[in-house]
């Protein structure tokens, strides 16, 4: 199912999740928790992120906060936070003390929460720890929620020098980077 939705395959991606449901009885906490990551994933491809977000937060529960499935769910509630229409702030910090992991992903997600709620100074503090893509990735968000192009470019371009690059990253690099550009330029 992963797979399927990884390359666009979104019908095969549900007759996967069906088949999928048919198995869940006898299947581990672990599997469960990788079927309801996958829910999520698909609704948010279908931009249902508050359901989304409940299925993300199951897989978390059921894996007991595993970084494969925390970080997802993380993710989902910061969107849903920069979302909200009436410009109201959710409070991200429990949040942000249930990351606790200190993996390089883990450390990204925390960092960016931080920014979410205009703390940039211990955001970025928070990505010091970190080196290559994650460092720089998260530096990058960081920089563009403040506005400052100049610095978001140079971690973009340094990001973008990375040997060994996966697309969600190099797509984040390029389309930060455009925008800087487009910013400096105006």
């Amino acid at each position: 199912a992963t797979a399927a939705l990884r390359n666009g395959q979104i019908q095969e991606c549900h007759a996967f999740i069906d088949s999928a449901k048919c198995l869940l009885e006898n299947a581990k906490t672990l599997e469960h928790a990788d079927f309801w990551n996958i829910v999520g994933r698909l609704r948010t491809y279908h931009l249902d992120f508050k359901g989304a977000t409940e299925a993300f937060a199951t897989a978390s529960e059921l894996s007991t906060d595993n970084d494969r499935h925390l970080i997802p769910w993380a993710e989902s509630v910061l969107r849903n936070n920069q979302q909200n229409a009436d410009g109201h702030v959710e409070n991200l910090s429990p949040v942000i003390e249930r990351i606790k992991s200190n993996s390089p992903i883990a450390i990204g997600m925390r960092a960016r929460l931080i920014a979410s709620t205009g703390n940039f100074d211990l955001a970025t503090k928070t990505t010091e720890s970190l080196s290559g893509t994650q460092r720089f990735t998260s530096r990058a968000l960081i920089f563009s929620m403040q506005g400052k192009w100049k610095e978001t470019l140079a971690e973009c371009e340094s990001g973008l020098k990375e040997s060994v690059l996966d697309q969600p990253s190099k797509l984040i690099y390029l389309m930060l980077r455009a925008r800087s550009r487009y910013s400096i330029a105006i």
